[in-house]
């Protein structure tokens, strides 16, 4: 064998040592990689609140009874805050804001699930903040309802729980300001509600407000009827008949004695009542599809009048996709009108004829900002009271829903102790008054029989 030949072998296996050592090598370093040190990154438990309120508005978030955070939002009204360390598991968030007027905004509550090492996120629409004034009016005088929520949106204000009967635009600044005039309100309280309405999106409703609607104190103002007079019946003024439409609920309007209650019948039968104002007029919502007759009569104590005019309406409604589903849901009252109630007395509102699928929950605007909710697990008759302290008069709505969300809603009114002075009530000052009289004639009398002794 050559010189040249062992060579070229010792470099062959010198080559195969080299590769082996290199290769044993990596096998233990992979088999050291199990016992090295390793770092893992694990995520936080995290909570991320976002929404919309007004712009600048300084939003405030709770968990449960803490204030766990603040945050401002931008100039569009958006606003986003996320908390870390949170504990996995349930939270009470609640949520309110001061706008850049200082108004406060109805807060809203939630409870939420938190996940465990992730970030969980809600995001809420809140509620336009409402301020109204002023809060008493001579009938006939200006409201204003005034507030802020998201640049762009719509600000829908319902009275009475009735049609949306105003819609002010909010301006780039986040603020809506909306007067109107109160000749065909009814002398009483009235109740305002209020949320928006951006994109399709619609926001929180804020907590009602109130305002008092005061009678005229004209000299030439009218009263009611004395009830020796024939009533004359309501008129209905609009919608004309016969009417169709495809929305409900229609706002029905007409004409009467001033202060005095309407009672509506709808195909003959009592579906509530409501009162006139002190110019006569007044309004009823009704909230039906089908076709159905609508007529009115004015009644003052036992006394009422002829019936009105009849409309014919017909609503096609989007109430449900299925018009059967709800249409077995009923309810009547046994007075759907209350008179000369005294302050401090008890009003009982008295149900029959329920019909549904129970559990039913009854909710009741007593008209006095009293609202009261009561659960009844069947179909049982039922009578629920509330005591009237102020005088007035006060339009009612009870509202029924039971188990699948199906409702039925009817309206009453109360009159409480609102009378014209009536000297008759005062006859036994005259007996008292001619006694009196006769004491002090005979003492004089007597007095000058003595002097001129």
């Amino acid at each position: 064998m050559t010189l040249a030949s062992n060579l070229d072998i010792k470099i062959k296996v010198g080559t195969l040592v080299i590769f082996i050592l290199l290769m044993l090598g990596s096998a233990l370093s992979v088999s050291a990689a199990p016992n090295s040190p390793v770092e893992l990154a694990v995520p936080d438990t995290t909570l991320t609140i976002s929404g919309k309120a007004s712009p600048n508005a300084i939003v405030a978030i709770y968990d449960g009874e803490s204030l766990i955070g603040t945050v401002s939002a931008d100039k569009s009204g958006f606003f986003t805050k996320t908390f870390v360390a949170l504990k996995d598991g349930l939270h009470n968030i609640r949520l309110n804001y001061v706008d850049d007027q200082g108004i406060e905004s109805t807060e809203i509550s939630e409870t939420v699930n938190v996940g465990f090492q992730q970030n969980t996120a809600f995001e809420y629409f809140l509620p336009p903040t409402v301020l109204v004034f002023p809060k008493s009016v001579t009938e006939g005088e200006l409201v204003t309802i005034q507030g802020s929520s998201v640049p762009g949106a719509t600000i829908n204000l319902s009275i009475d729980g009735g049609n949306v009967i105003l819609r002010p635009r909010v301006g780039p600044d986040g603020r809506y300001s909306v007067s109107f005039g109160t000749t065909d309100y009814f002398s009483g309280q009235h109740e305002v509600d209020a949320w928006a309405v951006k994109d399709s999106e619609q926001s929180y409703h804020a907590d009602p407000l109130l305002f008092r609607v005061k009678p005229s104190l004209d000299s030439d103002s009218p009263s009611p009827a004395p009830v020796d007079v024939p009533l004359t019946p309501p008129i209905i003024t609009s919608p004309n008949s016969p009417y169709q439409t495809e929305t409900e609920p229609v706002l029905i309007r007409g004409t009467a004695l001033p202060n005095i209650q309407i009672v509506i019948y709808l195909d003959g039968e009592i579906i509530g009542s409501t009162f006139s104002n002190a110019q006569g007029g007044w309004f009823f919502n009704l909230n039906i599809t089908g076709k159905h007759q609508v007529k009115a009569v004015s009644c003052q104590g036992f006394q009422c009048s002829d019936f009105s005019n009849i409309l014919l309406i017909e609503i096609t409604g989007i109430a449900s996709t299925d018009p059967g589903e709800c249409s077995d849901v009923s309810f009547l009252l046994k007075r759907y009108r209350f008179w000369n109630v005294q302050p401090n007395s008890s009003v009982s509102l008295d149900f029959f004829n329920i019909a549904g699928v129970p559990p039913f929950e009854m909710i009741i605007d007593w008209g006095n900002a009293n609202i009261e909710r009561f659960n009844h697990n069947s179909v049982d008759d039922l009578s629920l009271s509330t005591v009237f302290k102020q005088e007035g008069r006060f339009n009612g709505v009870v509202t029924l829903q039971d188990e699948r969300g199906c409702t039925e809603t009817r309206f009453f009114s109360t009159e409480v102790n609102i009378r014209d002075f009536n000297f008759r009530s005062l006859w036994w000052l005259v007996p008292v008054s001619l006694s009196a009289f006769l004491i002090i004639a005979l003492s004089t009398s007597q007095k000058t029989n003595r002097n001129k002794a």
